[in-house]
């Protein structure tokens, strides 16, 4: 995780892991009901943004072709 530029992860303790070394989060909408909830809270404490795990979306929002 020290290595990379952007951590890509599912809301959890990696989000805070990633938060202490400094490191943005691009938080993947997988997890159904409780799980939207903490992928809310993650977004509210910034640093991240949200994308579908779907790969066309995970691709276009990373700037893949």
């Amino acid at each position: 995780m020290a290595a990379a530029d952007l951590v890509i992860t599912s809301s959890g303790d990696t989000c805070s892991e990633a938060r202490v070394i400094g490191r943005h989060l691009l938080l993947l909408d997988v997890v159904p009901g409780h799980g939207r909830e903490n992928l809310q809270h993650e977004l509210s404490r910034g640093s991240a943004d949200v994308t579908s795990a779907e790969p066309n979306a995970l691709r276009r929002r990373l700037g893949l072709p």
